[in-house]
């Protein structure tokens, strides 16, 4: 599965590229595109609520 997230470090490295600081990726293992309905959508809420806190919240 070399290929795994292969297009979404891409759009990241686009968005780091052209400056972007609200940007951060996390590949969640053997999960792919509904990753808010698999079995660990609690995990991956919580990820981004401290996300939201890290980076919003923190920067007023």
């Amino acid at each position: 599965m070399e290929e795994y997230g292969r297009l979404v470090n891409r759009l990241y490295g686009i968005y780091k590229n052209v400056g972007s600081t609200l940007v951060d990726i996390k590949i969640y293992p053997s999960k792919r595109h509904e990753i808010l309905n698999e079995i660990n959508r609690e995990e991956v809420f919580e990820d981004i609520l401290n996300w939201i806190k890290e980076k919003v919240y923190e920067r007023r």
